[in-house]
């Protein structure tokens, strides 16, 4: 691409805007010159020009089907980036459904062994993630990849999240200090797999909380919240005899040993230990 001129490079960026999340395109000239060039000179004919031009150095692939002609930008899947990419029951990350009809391959691999001497099986793949960064991203923490992991894997929480972003990160982070990665996980866990309508309706429907929010400590704070076990009547947990979280809340009633020792740092120590003192 370097070596052409610098009208051609100039072209490229608002060829591929046409793409779809396969790198596929209409590329009939006409159909290309309207929505690429919509009010300028450029016309059909000298799309036509253009478009060989990238076929020349194997950026394009074109071929013939149904009666049209449709183009596929060879680089696609190591150098671009979907914004929206659909997740499937298991967190995993796809594409969307294909519209375009997808190359054909053994063409496609004889354009591209012609092109390039550096051939590695160019081809439509479904569960390729687009990775928008060419530099290798670093191994992530397995602290915060467990717990991200943890909350795409649960097939009761919505939503799913694409990448683990500085955002959640920094909230994931912030409740280590606090807990440890199995406490969190088993929150998420109990989280998903609470019974009660009023939870059921808020993950499923109303779509809940993100992981984000999730581990916030503002109202409601989440992770404390589920960390006893699932609810499986509405504000109670499966696991506790007695909501002793927070004894101010709950005077007059039984509050275990272990909680009348504590100061309040790190993970409430209550276990439901049945040590309770009148």
């Amino acid at each position: 691409m370097a070596k052409l001129k610098p009208y051609y490079q100039d072209q490229w960026p608002r060829w591929l805007l046409m793409a779809d999340d396969w790198g596929c395109f209409n590329a009939d000239p006409e159909v290309i010159a309207g929505l690429v060039y919509p009010k300028r000179r450029e016309g059909a004919a000298k799309v036509s020009e253009i478009r060989q031009v990238y076929q020349d150095i194997g950026q394009l692939f074109v071929w013939e089907e149904g009666g049209r002609e449709w183009g596929f930008f060879t680089g696609w899947d190591n150098h671009q980036f979907c914004n929206k990419l659909g997740v499937n029951n298991k967190g995993k990350h796809t594409k969307h459904r294909r519209k375009t009809p997808a190359p054909p391959e053994d063409s496609l691999t004889l354009y591209s062994q012609e092109h390039t001497k550096e051939f590695d099986n160019v081809r439509q793949d479904s569960t390729k993630l687009l990775n928008p960064n060419p530099i290798p991203n670093p191994i992530p923490n397995p602290k915060l990849q467990g717990i991200f992991d943890a909350w795409n894997s649960h097939p009761n929480i919505r939503p799913k999240h694409r990448v683990l972003n500085k955002a959640t990160e920094q909230a994931i982070n912030a409740r280590l200090k606090q807990f440890t990665p199995d406490e969190i996980c088993t929150a998420i866990n109990n989280y998903g797999n609470s019974t009660d309508e009023f939870w059921i309706e808020w993950r499923e429907v109303k779509r809940g909380w993100s992981l984000e929010q999730f581990l916030s400590r503002g109202e409601g704070a989440k992770v404390e919240k589920f960390l006893d076990g699932p609810i499986n009547e509405k504000g109670k947990s499966a696991k506790r005899a007695y909501p002793c979280r927070d004894a101010a809340k709950y005077e007059g009633k039984p509050v275990c040993k272990k909680l009348q020792e504590w100061d309040g740092r790190g993970v409430n120590p209550c276990d439901g230990c049945g040590d309770y003192t009148p």
